[in-house]
């Protein structure tokens, strides 16, 4: 999709979207990032907001027949292994903060 941006809200909580993007047809649109292979998960936070566009893992797309569910191109799984990954990463990291939190309560590596 070439034209679009994207950006973040600045509070994590906000209420209902997740995300803006800006450009394409419609202007600007703000939609729901739901991370989950649970089909009732994401059915019960579109319930609850009808109106907005929900960006669902590959599974809960294939699955769901709604023109408010985008396939956000990533399995659940492999969305599980990237989380899992940078945070063994981050926590056996001489350097990371939570190496840097063991040090300062004393913890071992």
């Amino acid at each position: 999709m070439s034209g679009i941006t994207t950006s973040l809200f600045e509070a994590t909580n906000h209420p209902g979207t997740d995300v803006m993007l800006f450009g394409g047809v419609d202007g600007t649109t703000e939609i729901q990032l739901k991370a989950t292979d649970s089909v009732s998960y994401v059915t019960g936070a579109m319930e609850e907001d009808p109106e907005i566009a929900f960006a669902v893992t590959s599974e809960v797309a294939a699955q769901m027949g709604s023109d408010l569910v985008i396939d956000a191109g990533i399995e659940n799984a492999a969305l599980e292994s990237a989380v899992t990954d940078t945070l063994f990463e981050e926590a056996v990291s001489p350097l990371g903060a939570l190496s840097l939190v063991r040090i300062l309560i004393g913890l071992p590596f």
